[in-house]
């Protein structure tokens, strides 16, 4: 019996089986590459860094120190020393907290969310593009800063000219200066060529701490600084040798010139003081002191010289202050405050008085 030989396959059908098994390949291959393709371009999308950035600064269980981190990262000079992660705890602990993208203009390339609590702002994180590409081409995004919404201070600084100011250990340069120069209330009272004291005013924007200030004059030694109605002043450092001389000696000339205004002493007790011929001079002289509280003697009380403040090598001014105690049998004490501030111009070996105002 003769055997038939088995037919293989045609060559059309080799080829077609072949040509379909490549197809597939490709097709799996391609499947593969798009499924890692829209992974890597899911895993781009900024929305996942935004929740990851999130949950890692507004959700953790650090006390904000990451938050803190950040911010400092990004805060101003004058803000070095500024607890922000202790301020962040202030301002977002027990809060329900959420995030969105916001529409602020934040330039190219980045991208702003608002952390929120019941509808209010409390902090800002912005992601920008970075270098680093995925798969596919697909740059990630990484956070770029994050601050809170806490309103920021603006420091108003007036401190004499040439002194060095610093805000929290951090020299201030002459670029905060703003405005022009003034000068002391003496100006209008100092003899002619004598210039007065003058300063300088220092704006700065977005303190968020509590602001260290530090004024230091020329020599190095620092001065005082008050506020007032929000802004803070400095004071130029007194001349402590005019002071220790010449203190009692103002002292006793203003108490002369304060009986004398009322009545308790006559011209002459003064005029050893005053510098003849000046306007201050002659307005003293005839001064109309006849019609003064009734009293039968007085004192003085609370006393002070201070601000000892040198123009020139002739001429420097004080304040003298006291309370001018009116004495009445019977009657409880009429107080007469003294507050005046007295030029002083050298005369031979001394100084008289060449000019006062009040206060």
């Amino acid at each position: 019996m003769i055997k038939k030989k088995a037919k293989g396959l045609s060559p059309f059908y080799r080829v077609f089986w072949s040509v379909a098994a490549a197809l597939l390949l490709l097709l799996v291959i391609a499947v593969v590459l798009l499924r890692s393709f829209l992974a890597n371009y899911e895993k781009a999308l900024p929305k996942y860094a935004a929740k990851e950035v999130f949950e890692e600064l507004f959700l953790s269980d650090d006390g904000y120190q990451k938050l803190g981190s950040e911010i400092h990262k990004t805060a101003g000079k004058f803000d070095g020393d500024t607890d922000f992660a202790a301020m962040a705890s202030e301002i977002l602990s027990g809060k329900e907290l959420t995030y969105g993208e916001i529409s602020d203009d934040f330039g190219d390339e980045k991208i702003g969310y608002a952390v929120r609590n019941d509808g209010h702002r409390l902090a800002i994180f912005t992601l920008k593009r970075s270098d680093k590409k995925l798969a596919g081409g697909y740059y990630q995004y990484v956070l770029d800063s994050v601050s809170l919404t806490k309103k920021a201070a603006a420091l108003d600084i007036t401190v004499p000219s040439g002194y060095e100011l610093r805000v929290s250990g951090e020299t201030v340069d002459d670029g905060y200066i703003s405005g022009e120069k003034t000068i002391s209330a003496a100006s209008e009272h100092l003899p002619a060529g004598v210039s007065p004291l003058e300063y300088v005013t220092y704006k700065i924007d977005g303190i968020y701490g509590t602001p260290q200030i530090e004024v230091f004059d020329k020599d190095g030694k620092e001065c005082a600084v008050s506020k007032k109605d929000g802004a803070y002043i400095a004071a130029p450092n007194e001349n402590e040798a005019l002071k220790t001389k010449y203190s009692g000696y103002i002292t006793a000339g203003a108490k002369a010139f304060a009986t004398y205004m009322q009545s308790d002493a006559s011209f002459n007790a003064v005029k050893p003081y005053l510098i003849a011929g000046t306007t201050f001079y002659t307005q003293t002289y005839y001064v109309e002191n006849y019609f003064v509280i009734d009293h039968d003697s007085y004192s003085f009380d609370n006393v002070s010289a201070s601000e000892f403040y040198e123009y020139d090598e002739n001429t420097f001014s004080c304040r003298i202050s006291f309370t001018h105690l009116l004495h009445r049998a019977g009657l409880e004490d009429y107080k007469d405050y003294f507050d005046t501030t007295f030029i002083m111009k050298k005369v031979g070996d001394g100084y008289r008085i060449y000019d006062a105002f009040n206060n």
